[in-house]
């Protein structure tokens, strides 16, 4: 498997095509740079560079190698900044259940356009069904919130909150902080005016 680290350094070396100002570049030792590059080369089975006493250049291998490798740094990027953005609630899934007598307030859509343009990369998912269906998948964790005008059956260990003027309850199951993080959200959309 490929060394992060070693593609970093190639493609430092391959940008300065100077073993020196890369490793300065890096803040590296030189020797350390070029047993990494060389290390990476032995894996590979083939040579990145052509060295001279006064010239480095990429070998044919190594200038095809570059944009692969700048991919892959790329993609790691691309990932870790989803990873961040899945942490503190920018990015995910959130399902929301509700009636379909909830559908018809002004309020409802107002607030899954104000979710939407707050936080585009969060996938809403909204399921339309009877209360009672809302309640048991609240309970086992299918749904993340259930809107309805009716009260929860006592039974349930659902905490039914008023939503409007209307008896319109939610509930939120799931324990992941994601999700808390976008039922907030969902809480300050839908409670804006």
């Amino acid at each position: 498997m490929l060394d992060l680290r070693k593609l970093r350094y190639f493609l430092a070396v391959a940008q300065a095509l100077h073993f020196g100002r890369a490793a300065q570049a890096l803040h590296l030792a030189q020797p350390a740079l070029t047993r990494q590059i060389s290390a990476l080369e032995a894996q590979l089975g083939f040579s990145l560079f052509e060295r001279s006493s006064r010239n480095v250049s990429l070998t044919v291998q190594g200038q095809a190698f570059v944009p692969y490798a700048r991919n892959v740094i790329e993609q790691l990027a691309l990932a870790e900044t989803m990873a961040a953005r899945l942490a503190s609630g920018m990015a995910g899934h959130l399902s929301l259940g509700y009636a379909s007598s909830v559908a018809l307030s002004d309020r409802f859509t107002q607030a899954i356009q104000r979710f939407a343009q707050a936080f585009p990369e969060v996938q809403l998912n909204l399921i339309e069904q009877a209360s009672m269906n809302q309640w048991a998948q609240l309970r086992d964790g299918t749904l993340d919130i259930g809107l309805s005008r009716l009260p929860p059956p006592p039974s349930t260990t659902c905490t039914p909150t008023p939503w409007s003027t209307n008896p319109c309850c939610w509930r939120c199951r799931s324990a992941t902080r994601s999700v808390n993080r976008h039922r907030s959200a969902w809480r300050s959309c839908s409670s804006a005016r």
